[in-house]
Parts: C-alpha cells; sequence; structure tokens
C-alpha cells in the first residue's frame, strides 16, 4: 500500500518562500490562517501547490530585507537558512530547463 499524501492547493495566498499581498484584514488574520493551514496538514511532507512560481523571487527579497534589518538578535541560523533556500532555488532556475521549485513540502 501507499503511504498517506496530503496535498494543499494554495493559489495566490501562500507560496513556496512566502505569501502573497494582503489585500485584506491584518498581520494577526493572516497569522491566524496559516496556523490553520498547518493545523490541518499534518504531515510535515504536505506537499503545497501554489498559485505560482515566485519562490526565486520571495526569497531573495528575504535575504536582502535580513541583511538590511538583521540585528544580530535573531538566532543566525534563520538568515543562513534563507540565503541556503535562495541558492538552491536561484541554481534551480537558473539551468537551462529552469527547474521549478514547485510542489515543495510545507516543512521547507
Amino acid at each position: 500500500g501507499s503511504l498517506p499524501m496530503e496535498v494543499i492547493f494554495t493559489g495566490d495566498t501562500m507560496f513556496s518562500g512566502g505569501c502573497g499581498a494582503q489585500f485584506e484584514g491584518d498581520n494577526l488574520d493572516i497569522e491566524h490562517c496559516f496556523a490553520t493551514v498547518l493545523d490541518e496538514c499534518k504531515l510535515p511532507d504536505a506537499l503545497l501547490f501554489p498559485g505560482h512560481e515566485y519562490t526565486c523571487r520571495l526569497l531573495e527579497t528575504r535575504v536582502k530585507e535580513a541583511v538590511d534589518t538583521w540585528s544580530g538578535i535573531e538566532p543566525p541560523g534563520n538568515f543562513l537558512a534563507a540565503c541556503g533556500a535562495f541558492y538552491v532555488a536561484a541554481h534551480k532556475r537558473s539551468l537551462r530547463d529552469k527547474v521549478p521549485t514547485v510542489p515543495t513540502t510545507l516543512a521547507s
């Protein structure tokens, strides 16, 4: 038998590397929404299928913002993880065949 697989199709809401533009509500609403999604998807290897391939763009923005605002208070592992994820995504997208970065797992 096959193992159970959870998948989530997020459209323009949640992407690999970030989330979509917030047009309604506030940050608490978005955090609650994402916490609900993560709670409902019990398996850490649930596959995330976003509506667009924005991984590289979102991770590049995240790394640039981290460089500008990093104060040494946050664990350096968070910054290094974002840099590593950006490098992998940029490499995949720079290949001749533009290897997709999605689907990805929620744990990623």
